[in-house]
């Protein structure tokens, strides 16, 4: 049996076999026997036809093609058929083509009022629907449905940028119905986002790095010495590791207190070796005190005396005058200094004179009481200096001429006839591991001395 197809294409065949013999008389077409499927390979000189090997203006003749002269084989003038792609019928005004017939293999109609040629729910019979698409082709979208404002989900975590927005009756592709991604282009970071260090605010709280979840525990390369170990921390949206020790005043005890690489270094182990040289960040100053009463004498160190006036301390000499008590002191401006070392000692070298004695004579005068003193001023351990080359306690001795001078090594660790806090108790002692300030304190009936220092002073 032979298809409506197959028919349709002896008919047209024979038809430009006759209007060739008309024209030629003598005409020998060429024999057709039937059809040529397009899929199985047209013979040379032939061309594809909506789906047939025909040969244009010749035979046997092409179905829909016009040929050159203008004219389709039957001498008909060709006819204007537009695409429906979509197949609902109706054909897309913006694409035509001139054909001698119908095509039945490619999808083309007579009419042209499809306003959407992509969607065969969109034509002048369609029903308009809640879908972004013109359905009835009367060039409105989704009129009569309640239109809501969506925003964009470029990067899928469900959460839209308030800053681009589309009106819809319903959620286009790729929008959702709030507005609250602070990073429209990362998927992790968005409102109940797990907030991490690395710069963003990825539970979108309005601050970066809050809250984190990936630092704390416990890390070893913070630093030098004491300050290597410590936790991890957020700095600038890198993950770092934050010493929980700060930089300390070296201590004598096997550690890098001040963290800068070495252990139990001077002046902070052991003490500053020389008050006077440059770089131990050492300063001096002295005082008038006045009147001290036998409970201010042992209550603590006197720096910092209420009503004290300021005495001179230039190029090692200390110079004060009137009858009382006066202070000097020797002080770690950058920390503090263990000396609780066994073999640990404080070194002075010091000479005085006295102008003026008056009466009674500057043999009056106290013999110099050195203090120990720690950082908040507290009282610490003090020792009577005397003379005789090995008396180290608070005494009423005397000096017994305007003039003198003492060179001692005095040890300052493991006790070595030290007096400790009131009344030879550690109450109120401090941990001379931690000493701030060396005190030096005399007193004298009235005129003006002048107390020299040698250069050499210090714990060595």
């Amino acid at each position: 049996m032979i298809s409506a197809f197959q028919r349709r294409f002896v008919v047209l065949a024979l038809a430009a076999v006759s209007l060739a013999l008309l024209a030629a008389g003598c005409f020998s077409g060429w024999p057709v026997t039937g059809p040529y499927a397009c899929g199985k390979g047209c013979p040379s000189g032939m061309i594809c036809d909506d789906g047939l090997c025909c040969v244009l203006g010749g035979a046997p003749a092409c179905p829909t093609k016009v040929p050159d002269g203008g004219l389709c084989p039957d001498g008909s003038g060709p006819l204007t058929f537009y695409a429906d792609v979509d197949h609902d019928g109706f054909g897309n005004p913006n694409a035509s083509q001139l054909l001698c017939s119908k095509p039945l293999v490619d999808s083309y109609v007579s009419d042209h009022t499809d306003c959407d040629d992509t969607s065969a729910e969109a034509n002048p019979n369609g029903v308009e629907k809640c879908d972004g698409l013109d359905n009835n082709c009367n060039g409105q979208l989704d009129e009569g449905f309640a239109m809501h404002t969506y925003y964009r989900d470029q990067d899928g975590d469900g959460y839209g940028d308030p800053n681009s927005t589309e009106q819809a009756c319903a959620a286009p592709p790729g929008f959702v119905d709030n507005g609250s991604d602070c990073e429209p282009t990362d998927v992790n970071a968005h409102p109940g986002g797990v907030e991490l260090c690395n710069g963003v605010d990825d539970d979108c709280d309005g601050v970066k790095d809050n809250h984190l979840t990936d630092t704390g525990g416990s890390c070893a390369d913070a630093g030098l010495g004491v300050c290597a170990a410590g936790s991890y921390g957020c700095s600038g949206g890198v993950k770092v590791c934050v010493s929980s020790a700060a930089p300390s005043s070296e201590r004598c005890d096997g550690l890098d207190n001040d963290c800068n690489g070495k252990v139990d270094e001077p002046p902070g182990c052991g003490g500053a070796p020389g008050f006077f040289d440059a770089g131990t960040a050492v300063m001096g100053g002295a005082q008038f005190l006045g009147s001290l009463t036998a409970g201010q004498l042992v209550a603590g160190c006197h720096k910092d005396f209420a009503g004290a006036t300021a005495e001179t301390f230039a190029s090692r000499n200390w110079t004060g005058s009137g009858g009382g008590y006066h202070v000097m002191w020797f002080e770690n401006s950058g920390g503090t200094w263990d000396v609780s070392g066994a073999g640990d000692r404080l070194h002075l070298d010091v000479s005085w004179s006295m102008v003026n004695p008056g009466s009674p004579p500057w043999g009056q005068a106290s013999l110099p009481v050195v203090f120990l003193c720690s950082a908040n001023g507290s009282f610490n351990r003090y020792v009577h200096v005397s003379n005789d080359g090995g008396t180290y306690y608070l005494d009423a001795s005397l000096l017994l001429a305007a003039t003198g001078s003492f060179d001692r090594h005095i040890p300052t660790g493991g006790g070595n006839g030290w007096i400790i806090g009131v009344n030879g108790s550690d109450a109120g002692a401090a941990d001379l591991s931690q000493v701030k300030r060396v005190e030096v304190l005399t007193q004298i009936p009235q005129g003006t001395f002048t107390m020299g220092f040698a250069g050499d002073c210090g714990f060595n």
